[in-house]
């Protein structure tokens, strides 16, 4: 709930630079005077109808990933792993569509910048034109590559919905870990280890064409990139984009490292979440770091 509601002022503020609305602007500073307008702008409430079920999704192919690497390795816990895959299976196939419903609902009120990205090279002649007469002589366009993160998301959407579906399907038959041959069986199972990474992807596809999607413009509409930007020289920008950027990337490393990890360990070499008989049997071994290790029962 937390991390849902921080999501949540989150997309209030980018919704605001989105579509800028419940305010004046007096002597050059913006002042909020309907303060519902801004908690209820379209581009938020829109954007995290959207961003909500791809977490969802996400997490669900992450969950049938590791269920997966384990069917490949055959461990002990197969009835544990396949309840977890019902669920992430039953989660990621709403999702699935979901995100797909919620992003073309979009569409309704995408900036005209954003289409273009949508529509293709067409469009940019005419809003080019219709852009400058708005707002003088300038280029008021986004860069042109931004319908390849586009296509990207949307080809992947649908395609989330087809392997969620068939995903379904195989846990109706009963069939997930049961496909003849063998050798079909796990190269599936291999594929939905690999495509982990995939809506992580897809994510940073979707924040490049909601934020570049905007440029110049830094409020659209009121306040460009150029007036906005703060004076300091290009090199300590640049400075603190590199050490912002390696602490990202050493953060996203770590927490993929211990992810990865805690998934190969499977549920029993945690005590964490285990019952009391169950932590009576697991070997003291664990407490200084080794991995745990079941005695007596199954």
């Amino acid at each position: 709930a937390t991390a849902y509601l921080s999501a949540y002022w989150v997309m209030v503020a980018n919704g605001f630079l989105q579509q800028p609305v419940g305010h004046t602007v007096e002597d050059g500073a913006a002042r909020i005077g309907d303060f519902a307008a801004v908690l209820t702008n379209q581009h938020t409430v829109g954007a995290l109808s959207h961003l909500v079920p791809a977490c969802l999704l996400t997490a669900s192919v992450l969950m049938v990933g590791v269920c997966s690497w384990h069917f490949l390795r055959r461990t002990p816990e197969l009835d544990f792993f396949r309840r977890s895959l019902r669920l992430a299976v039953g989660t990621g196939f709403i999702a699935s569509v979901f995100v797909v419903t919620f992003g073309y609902a979009q569409f309704a009120y995408l900036t005209e910048a954003k289409m273009t990205a949508i529509d293709g090279p067409g469009r940019r002649a005419e809003l080019a034109a219709e852009m400058q007469e708005r707002f003088g002589p300038g280029d008021w366009l986004p860069p042109e590559w931004l319908s390849t993160p586009w296509l990207i998301m949307d080809l992947s959407g649908h395609l989330f919905v087809l392997i969620f579906t068939g995903l379904l399907l195989f846990l109706i038959m009963n069939a997930f870990d049961r496909i003849r041959p063998v050798r079909l069986r796990r190269f599936w199972q291999r594929f939905y280890v690999w495509i982990i990474p995939w809506p992580f992807v897809v994510a940073i596809c979707g924040w490049l064409l909601r934020e570049v999607g905007r440029q110049p413009w830094m409020v659209y509409g009121e306040l460009t990139v150029a007036d906005a930007v703060s004076p300091r020289s290009a090199g300590s920008v640049l400075a603190s984009l590199l050490i912002f950027g390696t602490v990202l990337l050493v953060l996203a490393g770590t927490d993929w490292w211990l992810i990865a990890r805690l998934a190969r360990r499977g549920p029993h070499d945690m005590a964490l979440g285990a019952d009391a008989d169950t932590v009576d049997e697991i070997d003291d071994d664990g407490v200084s770091g080794e991995p745990l290790t079941l005695v007596g029962k199954g």
